[in-house]
């Protein structure tokens, strides 16, 4: 599932990638992808495309332009997310992909502060982006200098992961 925060600054994320106004560098572009997302459940002519994005400004080949900047949007997007098709094309429309789970309008935490544990008792925190898969968790929490120190001469027996809350290395010595 791959979530749109609208409101403050643009983001669209799942569990491991993410896109936001910086990583797409053009207004415009923002503003097509932001559009298409608010329609997701119509087909969007071309006149009402260029009528949204073009509102102040005269543009000498509107169609041209929005077949450009929805190229651009499609390059973007495939960049963080290679495998979905997003925006599908019609003659004289585009559509959002209804293949294309996305949850939109909700405010959303992004980050979640981890406890770590090790056989138990908390060793330290991590944070990381909001329903991280066990892997993304134990990868940061291996990487923290402090449960680095417990790892020392042990191997981990079990991982116990509760979901946006604690990670629990359970830790014998190595043989």
């Amino acid at each position: 599932m791959i979530r749109v925060q609208l409101l403050g600054r643009f983001r669209m994320y799942d569990e491991t990638r993410c896109l936001n106004e910086e990583a797409i560098h053009s207004p415009m572009i923002t503003k097509l992808l932001v559009y298409m997302i608010c329609n997701k459940n119509h087909i969007v002519t071309l006149e009402q495309l260029t009528e949204a994005l073009w509102t102040d400004e005269e543009s000498e080949n509107p169609y041209g332009a929005l077949k450009n900047l929805m190229y651009r949007l499609r390059v973007t997007l495939r960049k963080v997310w290679p495998v979905e098709e997003f925006i599908l094309t019609g003659r004289g429309y585009y559509q959002w992909n209804p293949q294309v789970a996305i949850e939109v309008g909700k405010v959303f935490d992004t980050e979640k502060t981890i406890a770590v544990q090790v056989n138990g008792k908390l060793r330290s925190t991590v944070v990381v982006p909001a329903d991280s898969t066990v892997e993304v968790v134990s990868a940061a929490a291996l990487a923290d200098k402090k449960i680095a120190g417990y790892m020392e001469g042990m191997e981990i027996v079990k991982t116990i992961n509760v979901p946006n809350k604690l990670i629990n290395f359970i830790l014998k010595p190595k043989k």
